[in-house]
């Protein structure tokens, strides 16, 4: 009998001690907790997805890190045919598009850099 009850104290001290080393969050007592940052996605072209033709049109483009230079490259979505290819110098930036002087049914946009095909982007016109 005294062999049980010195097993049932050494289980109570062991719960004991391990129940105070951390809070109902799991974490350490004593520890603040930490702000997580969520990352933002990864968006190399938006474009609107339609668009009237004959209008302009912004494409707004962010090159992957530490890319200062690129092309956007426009195809024509029928044809293996490029159309226009518009140089990046920057980082960040926004390219006006007009539709008028293109004559295609839509447009297929390429984004460049280091001649690395970063993203695509279809557009239609309605």
């Amino acid at each position: 009998m005294k062999t049980i009850y010195i097993t049932l104290f050494l289980c109570f001290v062991a719960i004991l001690s391990n129940a105070q080393k951390i809070d109902e969050n799991g974490r350490e007592i004593g520890i603040s907790r930490t702000a997580k940052i969520i990352p933002q996605p990864y968006v190399a072209l938006d474009v609107p997805k339609t668009i009237k033709f004959g209008a302009t049109f912004n494409v707004n483009y962010t090159l992957p890190e530490g890319k200062k230079s690129g092309k956007l490259k426009l195809f024509n979505p029928l044809k293996d045919e490029e159309l226009i290819v518009f140089d990046l110098a920057d980082e960040k930036g926004q390219v006006a598009i007009q539709t008028a002087e293109l004559k295609t049914k839509g447009l297929v946009l390429g984004l460049y850099s280091d001649e690395n095909l970063i993203a695509t982007c279809k557009v239609g016109y309605n």
